[in-house]
């Protein structure tokens, strides 16, 4: 049966290879309305068919251009100019292909169109086909027009070898992500996509793996996540490492710090037998090193990064494990920033290895908490229970005499200050190493070395961070941190600092590395519940016999209540009825609204947030409109909110500051 184009949650493109990215999206982040939702692609079929026949139009797909007659090459795509479309309000600018390019890619278009029963002309506008890459839109001002064209034309001489097409699917959020990868014609066994296109960092992958037989290979190329609840093992421990190994013009050569740079990786004690290294500032020259040195074959025998591949830039994120994983790469704004997403299939973890924006400027704290809040929204999507770390180089001044000075310097406003200790939001993340230091940093507190514990970046002690002056001060920093979710499975046995000097004092990097052995819990049997919830009876009530975990509420502000015992109700009381709570110590709004936005049990946009305005009383506003950030225009301050509520249910308060209740409806 003939399929239809006409659905806007699917569609079939060319993606160009991850090293043009940077260029596109310099133009793009500013002038492009769907920057953070499609990246830089030329539409094949968009519209494209209905989400619930996806599997099978994909498959007639693959089969027509893969054992088909008359099979596509791969296609060379040349930009030579810039042009515009005009619509009722507004143009969009977009790059044009030349001429035996818009010829490749019409061809494409024809064979896929015969492959799913489709006229050539359906889904296109006017019934032609135009391939284009967008790259903004412009008000109809022929100057704000004239303008972006201009930047636009500069990308003219863009060019690569395309060899397969890419499906994306909408998800909740609006965005559209990669699903599937469609090669062009059977000529290309996985080993040719994968030198071809080894920089196309986009959608799930396969790790590469090492054996002695084949070295470093990778068997297939795509792979999602499985989206089922993960089951764990009794007693599972997994021990989970970072380590900035220094990528720096005024660094030692690296044939001499190399072996020092394994020497410290091989001191990582580990009890267990799942091991997983994130690496920061890991550059070309590094990489076939670290890759063909013994130890790491042996050890860490995965990894996100084969041996020849081309990397990005001077600083890259690679991980390691000693088990395999799919991985994605999450992109921030700024050039050549971006996560590293490991996901431990049936061990039920996900590892996010990051390296945030340097430096302690109002610009920069913005640019780490947007990196840090875009990540955190990725992870709370479709997590099915995993339990999630965030590692690696956060960048965060800790040192409380160096923001002191900051502020009395005028480096950074009051408010910048603020938002530095926001970058990480304590209701949703543990910090292992205040976690599992607490009670020494409570005994050992001292005004002049606050926030210097567990320092990683420490010009006083490391000869390498030594050799680069501080701009503020040259305190050391807590830099490297490992982070868990809180109300989830997991416990941190230890915290451990290695690659610290040599008896003669010589480091292998400018960082110390950082690790921890977590115990993560199984998920109990026939429970879909969400992690850092409390089980329940069928009615919704807690057993009689259960009890609070007085650690789990101690450290998270948000399992007090999470955690109340719901009142069985009574035989004569409605069943629809929602007991209300009065709490002894209210949750905060922010933690509240927090947790009704990234708990994927809850959906913002059934909430209003009740706020007190100087002139006009208490206000109403979806949650979903609620602005978290203090540098935005609609900002309102968190003690100004009166209570939430949700939409439906009569109104009900979930949340109410005057009465200091909140009902278990919440959950």
């Amino acid at each position: 049966m003939a399929f239809r184009l006409d659905s806007r949650a699917t569609a079939v493109a060319i993606i160009p290879p991850a090293h043009l990215h940077s260029s596109i999206n310099d133009i793009r982040s500013v002038h492009d309305k769907a920057y953070n939702i499609w990246p830089p692609h030329v539409n094949i079929l968009y519209p494209f068919v209905d989400p619930a026949r996806l599997s099978d139009a994909v498959q007639l797909l693959r089969n027509s251009l893969f054992h088909g007659t008359n099979n596509i090459s791969d296609i060379n795509v040349t930009i030579t100019d810039a042009d515009l479309f005009r619509h009722r309000k507004k143009a969009t600018v977009w790059l044009k292909p030349a001429q035996h390019s818009e010829d490749a890619l019409r061809l494409l278009r024809k064979r896929l169109t015969e492959a799913l029963g489709c006229e050539e002309r359906e889904g296109t506008h006017a019934g032609e086909f135009s391939p284009h890459l967008s790259i903004g839109q412009a008000a109809l001002n022929d100057a704000l027009i004239a303008n972006l064209i201009q930047k636009a034309a500069k990308l003219a001489g863009l060019e690569w070898q395309c060899v397969s097409a890419v499906v994306l699917k909408r998800e909740p959020s609006g965005e559209m992500t990669i699903v599937e990868e469609l090669p062009f014609g059977a000529k290309y066994s996985t080993s040719t996509l994968e030198s071809k296109t080894s920089t196309q960092d986009f959608g799930w992958r396969t790790c590469h793996s090492f054996t002695p037989e084949c070295g470093w290979t990778r068997s297939f190329w795509h792979k999602k996540p499985a989206a089922s609840p993960a089951r764990v093992e009794p007693n599972t421990k997994v021990t989970i490492s970072s380590y900035n190994v220094m990528t720096a013009p005024y660094a030692p050569p690296l044939d001499l710090r190399f072996p020092l740079i394994i020497d410290a990786i091989s001191s990582i004690p580990s009890s267990s037998s799942v091991k997983v290294l994130c690496l920061q500032e890991v550059s070309a020259d590094m990489l076939p090193l670290l890759l063909s040195d013994h130890f790491i074959q042996r050890s860490y025998p995965y990894s996100t990064h084969h041996p020849s591949t081309r990397l990005l830039s001077q600083r890259n994120l690679v991980t390691l494990a000693s088990v395999p994983f799919t991985h994605h790469v999450l992109q921030f704004a700024e050039h050549h920033k971006s996560a590293s997403v490991a996901d431990f299939g049936n061990l039920g973890i996900q590892v996010a290895n990051i390296h945030l924006t340097s430096a302690l400027t109002d610009k920069s704290v913005l640019a780490k908490r947007s990196q840090m809040d875009l990540l955190t929204r990725f992870l709370a999507r479709d997590t099915s229970g995993k339990e999630v770390f965030v590692v690696g180089d956060f960048n965060l001044t800790t040192s409380a005499k160096t923001i002191k000075t900051a502020l009395d310097e005028r480096f950074i406003t009051r408010k910048t200050a603020r938002v530095l200790q926001g970058v990480i939001d304590t209701s949703l993340w543990i910090d292992v190493f205040e976690n599992v230091s607490a009670p020494a940093l409570k005994d050992g507190s001292d005004a002049d070395t606050e926030g210097q514990g567990g320092a990683t970046f420490d010009r006083m002690t490391n000869r390498l961070a030594a050799m680069s002056e501080g701009l503020i001060d040259n305190r050391p920093q807590r830099y490297d941190r490992i982070l868990f979710r809180k109300g989830g499975r997991s416990q941190a046995e230890n915290f451990l600092i290695f690659g610290l000097p040599a008896d003669d004092e010589t480091c292998a990097s400018d960082h110390y590395g950082i690790t921890t052995t977590v115990s993560v819990r199984p998920i109990q049997a026939g429970s879909e519940r969400v992690p850092g919830t409390v089980a329940t009876d069928g009615d919704g009530t807690l057993p009689q016999n259960s009890r609070i975990d007085d650690r789990q509420a101690v450290e998270n502000p948000v399992a007090e209540y999470r955690s109340f015992q719901r009142p069985r109700p009574s035989t004569s009381s409605s069943s629809s009825e929602r007991p209300v709570v009065s709490l002894r110590k209210l949750p905060s709004a922010q933690d509240v609204i927090s947790r009704i936005r990234w708990d994927p049990s809850l959906s913002a946009s059934e909430f209003v947030v009740g706020y007190s305005d100087r002139f006009a009383g208490v206000k109403e506003i979806n949650l979903v409109k609620w602005k978290m950030e203090t540098t935005h225009l609609e900002f309102i301050p968190m003690h100004r909110v009166m209570w939430i509520k949700r939409k439906g249910d009569g109104g009900e308060k979930v949340w109410n500051r005057v009465e200091r209740t909140m009902t278990l409806g919440v959950e």
